[in-house]
């Protein structure tokens, strides 16, 4: 699941309020604030001691997990293994442990893991189950002006380490929670979290409509049944209207809305400074469909205060209900509603939404020139199969509407044991990548045979025999390892010669 930016400030739970939301009651629970906070370790670069402040946090934010859900949590699964970025040091910090691991005690399942890792990554060690989190503050500087637009100010080192420790529990969520789970149902249907462009502003509209009502709860329980219906009355526009994007998007909406709820209220707690809620009145007004997956755990933090939060649960477990579904499953869609009431804040998303990802924006330039370049027939490209199991940070994913069968990744990130690929924007077809290089000499391969030269689209190409790639030049920041690959050679429809690697089998 990608890791998506997150950088916001708001309000708190107590974890009195928290018990109270795991009871089957409907009594509605006002937030109580915790005790004042306890002094942390300094924030340092200096590895140790961010291993110093994460295995503080980690014993002040271990003992919400549980509070924050159910038993389907256990803190025994959350084992953090922390790295640096030049990924030659490792320490394990669970509640009751802080050491750091010697390279003569990494296991190969650790060392891959480490290899393939650009961000994080799941795997059993020492008996546990455990995630690699990789500390580079490198990251943080490249993308300092992007996280600051984000959270409306000047984003500190600070920031940073809150965003690591939210990124341990939220991830871990995911995989020893939602994944591990027999009785967490694999969504169905299509499965889709990429943003069309050109963008449309409707549906960005609609759902973020809904979600601006239930902030309106949230802000002011006394609204709650007016906000409701309006919130009701947007999300089944967008329904009907969207179906194919809300079918794609349902199972995201659910996951990414649990795992944003759960790292919250396991945070929140500890940390008053941490946000229970995003803020959505400000930079995420104008986000892609993906950011609004993890907005919409404002939904579980409702239905939770109004004491409904193991009946989520097992609606979310089964993937009946998104979020908002289930929240306002008992609420009728108004019969007649005067949409220019909300006349306003339409014309604020949508100015967000061409801010952010319109045309004019500075973040989806390198989109629009990639689809230019491409559909100009210009372009060779070598297309890489994404191999299950490696890491990725995306600024951004987009589905071509008018390219169909292609995508766009915006500032691309992976990592494997395979091929090596950072900061480029990237076109993509189906499962696979296409980075493009400056010819067709550019590409050195060894021990091809009987190459089919074939004429058609991306998807109909043929088998080759196998071949080594022993060297990719012309591209700054990719590289691939020597390895058995298989080799597709041809043109797509738009005259874009290609050679399609995939893993050996």
């Amino acid at each position: 699941m990608k890791k998506n930016i997150i950088w916001l400030l708001a309000a708190i739970l107590s974890c009195g309020l928290m018990l109270t939301a795991c009871s089957s009651n409907d009594d509605f629970t006002e937030p109580v604030k915790p005790d004042d906070e306890v002094k942390m370790p300094e924030v340092s670069r200096d590895f140790d001691k961010v291993a110093d402040w994460m295995a503080a946090a980690v014993q002040k934010c271990h003992p919400n997990i549980r509070k924050a859900w159910n038993n389907d949590a256990d803190p025994a699964d959350f084992n953090l293994l922390l790295a640096n970025s030049e990924k030659t040091r490792i320490y394990l910090i669970n509640p009751n442990t802080k050491k750091e691991v010697p390279q003569a005690e990494w296991t190969d399942v650790l060392k891959q893991s480490l290899d393939e890792t650009t961000s994080f990554a799941h795997l059993p060690f020492d008996g546990k189950n455990c995630t690699i989190i990789l500390v580079d503050f490198n990251e943080l500087d490249a993308l300092k002006e992007i996280k600051s637009q984000y959270a409306g100010r000047e984003v500190t080192d600070e920031d940073y380490m809150f965003d690591l420790l939210a990124l341990f529990y939220h991830e871990s969520f995911h995989a020893y929670v939602q994944t591990s789970l027999k009785d967490w149902q694999n969504g169905e249907g299509e499965y889709n979290r990429s943003q069309s462009y050109p963008i449309d502003y409707n549906p960005r509209i609609y759902r973020k409509l809904a979600l601006l009502a239930l902030r309106n709860v949230w802000d002011d329980n006394s609204k709650k049944e007016a906000q409701y219906a309006r919130a009701n009355y947007w999300t089944n526009k967008y329904e009907q209207a969207y179906a194919t994007e809300a079918a794609g998007i349902k199972s995201t909406d659910i996951d990414e809305a649990t795992a944003d709820y759960f790292e919250r209220n396991v945070l929140h707690p500890a940390f008053n400074r941490y946000p229970l809620i995003n803020d959505i009145n400000g930079f995420e007004l104008g986000s892609m469909v993906s950011i609004e997956s993890y907005l919409s755990s404002i939904a579980i933090q409702l239905a939770q205060r109004e004491g409904r939060l193991n009946e989520a649960i097992e609606a979310f477990k089964s993937q009946t209900l998104t979020p908002i579904n289930f929240l306002l499953q008992d609420v009728a869609v108004p019969a007649v509603y005067d949409e220019s009431q909300d006349a306003a804040d339409i014309e604020r998303i949508r100015q967000a939404t061409s801010k952010n990802i319109g045309d004019e924006s500075p973040a989806l330039q390198p989109v629009i020139q990639a689809c230019e370049v491409h559909k100009a027939g210009e372009a060779i490209y070598l297309g890489v199969l994404f191999v299950s199991g490696s890491n990725s940070n995306s600024q951004g994913d987009f589905v071509l509407t008018d390219l169909p069968g292609y995508g766009c990744e915006a500032v691309y990130s992976v990592s494997t044991i395979n091929y090596d690929i950072q900061e480029k924007t990237i076109m993509t077809h189906s499962e696979y990548l296409l980075v493009p290089i400056e010819n067709a000499d550019a590409l050195t391969l060894e021990g091809l045979h009987d190459v089919q030269d074939v004429s058609s689209s991306i998807g109909a190409v043929a088998i080759t025999q196998e071949a080594q790639v022993t060297a990719v030049n012309g591209v700054d920041g990719f590289t691939m390892k020597t390895l058995p690959f298989k080799v597709y050679i041809g043109k797509d429809s738009y005259g874009n010669s290609y050679y399609l690697c995939s893993e050996k089998k």
